[in-house]
């Protein structure tokens, strides 16, 4: 029961809830976001004629971050390890092993906190994203008939330097009012892409969110961590004065037993 109580007290539940929720959450934001990105090319490329090169590479960025994520975490999981019931008294023993634990408790916290900060600016961004997207989701569903000949149509004219210039038949004829607007085909196209692609791009949204919880868990484990270890050589150093008065006392009283 001795050694079963010992280890129960090594694992450091904090950080290893951490590390779960973090794994999780990356994996499903790289998945989804993957995903997410190849349906946003797919639609600026068959409905708007854009060749956006540079969100291809963003595939590339996206596995990168969750490999780093990854060892980030399992890091900070081993930080969490050695932080923990016997294993920090093992660990760090010394007073020099005691300082260099806190410095690299210390140096784990603010690369965590500078984490946390960049994930909360992506989960900023990803709810703008989720939400243009459940917002023309819904146009596409009461867009209006323009005419007979080129049915429903979603207007860009305020966004028309985006696109190329493109006109639209209507009843008196081709002209440019319509040229920033999606229409039949296009029309389709775009809100099937637009339905398929907002479920991707929540899931994404609400597994980033679960990344930021972890960072924040990982943050109090770290500073509960960096407590322990100086409450540990606090507690060190007070049982060495303490066993050098008892070594006084004792001293004292074998020469006043001697006398």
């Amino acid at each position: 029961m001795g050694s079963a109580y010992d280890c129960y007290t090594r694992v450091p539940y904090g950080s290893l809830i951490a590390t779960v929720m973090c794994i999780v959450g990356v994996a499903v934001f790289c998945s989804q976001m993957y995903n997410g990105v190849s349906y946003t090319l797919q639609m600026f490329n068959e409905v708007f004629q854009l060749k956006l090169y540079w969100m291809d590479t963003l595939r590339t960025v996206f596995i990168t971050a969750g490999v780093c994520m990854a060892v980030v975490a399992i890091t900070l999981l081993i930080i969490g390890i050695g932080s923990t019931g016997v294993t920090r008294d093992q660990v760090f023993n010394g007073s020099q092993a005691k300082i260099g634990g806190r410095i690299s408790i210390a140096i784990c916290m603010a690369v965590t906190y500078i984490l946390n900060l960049a994930w909360m600016g992506i989960l900023a961004f990803l709810l703008l994203v989720t939400f243009v997207y459940i917002l023309y989701s819904k146009v596409c569903d009461y867009a209006p008939i323009e005419s007979p000949d080129i049915g429903r149509c979603i207007p860009f004219r305020h966004f028309g330097f985006l696109f190329p210039n493109t006109s639209y038949p209507n009843t008196l004829g081709y002209h440019d009012m319509n040229k920033f607007s999606k229409c039949g085909n296009d029309f389709i196209r775009l809100c099937e892409s637009v339905k398929n692609t907002q479920g991707i791009y929540l899931a994404a949204t609400i597994s980033a969110g679960v990344v930021v919880l972890s960072l924040v868990h990982y943050l109090i484990c770290l500073a509960a961590n960096y407590v322990h270890v100086k409450e540990s050589l606090k507690k060190k150093e007070l049982e060495y004065f303490q066993s050098l008065q008892d070594g006084e006392l004792e001293m004292l009283t074998k020469a006043r037993f001697n006398a």
